[in-house]
């Protein structure tokens, strides 16, 4: 224990109370995390959403547990339970800091759940500015999430084959974070992109172009851009 109660008091944050108990279980939890024992970890925020006072924090990583097991309908239940039982987080639709990370993970369920349509309305409203987070006011879209809900939203997409409305949103992501967008990432989509067609694929094209550019790999632009013309010379 006592590694343990070091590595706690360097690297806790006090946020929710400086329980030494209270630390020592975040502490396993992130570890059982690390370890890929997600069944241990799950009884580990289990005892932590017991605790008196009761940190929104706590029940979102109970349902971020839950969505890894791929018990969604339990962790969307989480979700709610947060909100419904902490009176100060009911408006979190607008002004609470957690906004943004409830919309996400509510995203994850329902996508997990195959309910398409409102894991996508999550995934958008998860990527909406979030003027009550005080950490993201200052970052591009005014939402530290927005990256990772658009990112989801995207892939979700393409596996609708809704293709053009995923590149939209790539697109839009490019835009407003260019630094999160991987060309390997944009060949991932590619790749699930039928070969017949060949607009959406040569978009997808362009839109690598513009992330390499980025980076100074010229060659590789080029090389994109010329595929891109092969398929649309119209473009």
């Amino acid at each position: 224990i006592k590694p343990a109660i070091i590595f706690y008091h360097k690297h806790h944050i006090p946020e929710h109370g400086d329980n030494l108990v209270e630390g020592l279980l975040r502490i396993k939890a992130k570890l059982l995390y690390l370890l890929g024992r997600y069944d241990e970890e799950l009884e580990v925020h289990l005892l932590l959403t017991r605790l008196d006072h009761i940190a929104p924090p706590y029940w979102l990583n109970l349902s971020n547990c839950l969505g890894r097991l791929s018990r969604y309908s339990e962790g969307l239940d989480a979700i709610n339970n947060m909100v419904q039982n902490n009176w100060h987080y009911k408006s979190f639709a607008s002004e609470s800091v957690f906004s943004s990370k409830i919309w996400l993970e509510k995203g994850i369920h329902f996508e997990g759940m195959s309910r398409y349509k409102e894991a996508l309305q999550a995934y958008t409203k998860a990527a909406e500015p979030n003027p009550g987070d005080y950490y993201s006011k200052n970052l591009p879209g005014g939402n530290k999430h927005a990256p990772e809900a658009l990112h989801k939203k995207i892939a979700l997409l393409v596996k609708l084959k809704r293709f053009r409305e995923g590149l939209a949103e790539l697109d839009h992501l490019i835009n407003l974070w260019p630094d999160q967008v991987s060309p390997e990432q944009i060949d991932e989509i590619i790749g699930k992109v039928p070969a017949n067609y060949k607009k959406e694929r040569c978009e997808a094209l362009y839109q690598k172009a513009r992330v390499l550019s980025f980076t100074g790999n010229r060659e590789n632009v080029g090389i994109c851009l010329t595929k891109a013309i092969e398929l649309d010379p119209k473009k």
